[in-house]
């Protein structure tokens, strides 16, 4: 996770990782603790896979960018690579993805949590604790963590977890799998993504469609099956009628 609570020697201790490094900050009471730990979050894989984002789109998301009402999220920007700010998307697109109920009321809850503990976020969805020591030390204003931020903290995720490496990227591709088990078309699946072409999606996961729709098939021919009628008790029916 990307915030730890414990408690050493009658004194709360809220731990993080910044920038690969781990940090640490000592509070004389669990409030206090709880409420500087209050808005940041572990990476956020809920919204990886609920979008289908790349982790560098969904540094960049602010929350104009997001309707909960009607549960759509704009992916305009990623985090540059190596610096600080935003940059255009890959392939310069800017894709409104849906988005379930269920990611919009964690949305909702990590907004509130904010408000309430007085946490400002100056619009970004996803934050950096305020880093203690090093070149960022006085930095006072909200943001986002990095992409090596973002990936240390999913591999810490991962260890407390006991589950084994898996690149954060992957996250994409769990969303992708997941549309198409479910019974949503490539198109769909290209929409939410942001593929320029729908040939990009299909060399990806074309393979992955044709199995799903050859077990579509066999669950029709079994659903017909089953409400058809055996063939003597068709013949019967039909000499009771005559």
């Amino acid at each position: 996770m990307s915030v730890h609570f414990d408690r050493v020697r009658g004194r709360w201790i809220v731990r993080w990782r910044d920038n690969g490094s781990q940090r640490a900050r000592r509070f004389a009471d669990e409030a206090a603790a709880r409420d500087f730990g209050a808005g940041f979050r572990p990476p956020p894989a809920e919204f990886l896979i609920g979008t289908g984002a790349r982790i560098s789109e969904a540094l960049a998301v602010r929350w104009p960018d997001v309707d909960l009402d009607a549960g759509v999220a704009r992916i305009s920007r990623q985090r540059a690579r190596g610096a600080d700010g935003t940059v255009p998307t890959k392939g310069k697109r800017c894709p409104s993805v849906q988005i379930g109920p269920r990611l919009s009321t964690t949305l909702r809850e990590l907004r509130a949590s904010r408000a309430d503990a007085g946490k400002p976020d100056v619009g970004w969805l996803f934050l950096c604790p305020p880093p203690l020591r090093g070149r960022y030390a006085g930095r006072t204003e909200p943001v986002p963590p990095s992409r090596r931020t973002a990936h240390d903290w999913h591999g810490w995720a991962l260890e407390d977890a006991g589950l084994r490496h898996t690149p954060l990227h992957a996250l994409r591709h769990t969303a992708a799998i997941a549309w198409l088990a479910t019974g949503h078309p490539l198109i769909f699946v290209q929409r939410q993504l942001g593929h320029r072409s729908i040939t990009t999606t299909e060399e990806h996961y074309g393979h992955l469609e044709l199995s799903f729709v050859q077990e579509a098939v066999l669950r029709t021919e079994e659903a017909i099956a089953a409400a058809t009628p055996p063939k003597d008790q068709g013949e019967e029916s039909g000499r009771n009628r005559s």
